[in-house]
């Protein structure tokens, strides 16, 4: 038998044991008894158990979040985002609300419906095809925005700092925006394209999720309106050693100068 990880008592006295990479127990008083789980969804390392009516909610490290209904005896799985494997630590029902708690570096959140967006589709799809045209001629592999003002151009994202840091990455055929958790579903409903969350679990996850979103080398393109030097070193790390970050402003309004984009391409 493996060993314990949890161990919890429902509502009519049973104990139920959470072991480390195997069944769930169950104890009456008299026998134990294993719980047997479909194959596909078998040898849990049950971080937790919560019971509510009968309802047993666990979070399994390296699986996700999972209910059994203890008279039906039907085992479902809990969806939170799309990025919770090897991350999840706890799962409770109170007040009528599930709570999901993990530890995952970034997630997806795609719940709700999307707003309509300030200016049409197409007219976010002419402002990207602008760009892409512009990045495919100088050969530019993805672009990274981090102003208010860019980010909400091209994906009509307008976020609140917080002390947090936000992005949108443009690809040829991509455009995700990077918002901090605290946001929950609301900038994938705002967003004209995808989004990819970071939570606050470890320090500097949002260079993950730039990590994640710019994971090949070539010529990246990046905004520094909201990169200082420290960060700019976080964020070199966080990219391959062969990727060349170049950072061009067309019309700087401030100094009264005009970027020869052809000269400099």
């Amino acid at each position: 038998m493996s060993s314990i990880l949890s161990i919890g008592q429902s509502a009519d006295g049973f104990l139920w044991i959470g072991t480390d990479g195997s069944d769930l127990i169950n104890y009456d008083g008299d026998k134990f008894t294993e719980i047997p789980f479909p194959s596909s969804l078998s040898d849990h390392h049950f971080n937790n158990l919560c019971f509510a009516g009968d309802e047993l909610l666990f979070a399994s490290r390296y699986k996700g979040f999972y209910s059994y209904n203890r008279r039906s005896k039907k085992l479902t799985t809990l969806k939170y985002g799309t990025d919770t494997t090897g991350h999840t630590q706890y799962a409770l029902k109170k007040n009528g609300f599930t709570y999901l708690i993990g530890d995952a570096q970034v997630i997806s959140i795609k719940n709700g419906t999307p707003v309509k967006n300030t200016f049409s589709k197409a007219e976010y799809d002419i402002r990207i095809q602008k760009l892409r045209t512009y990045m495919a001629a100088h050969n530019i592999y993805q672009v990274l925005f981090t102003s208010y003002h860019n980010i909400a151009y091209y994906s009509d994202f307008l976020y609140c700092h917080f002390g947090r840091f936000y992005g949108h990455v443009v690809g040829s055929d991509t455009a995700t925006t990077i918002s901090a958790n605290i946001d929950g579903g609301q900038p994938w409903r705002r967003t004209v394209g995808d989004n990819l969350i970071y939570t606050d679990w470890h320090r500097d996850n949002y260079f993950k999720a730039v990590q994640k979103l710019i994971p090949d080398g070539g010529t990246i393109g990046i905004e520094f309106d909201h990169i200082n030097l420290v960060n700019m070193d976080k964020l070199i790390a966080a990219v391959r050693p062969e990727t060349v970050l170049i950072s061009i402003m067309h019309v700087n309004n401030e100094i009264g100068v005009i970027q020869d984009i052809a000269a400099i391409g």
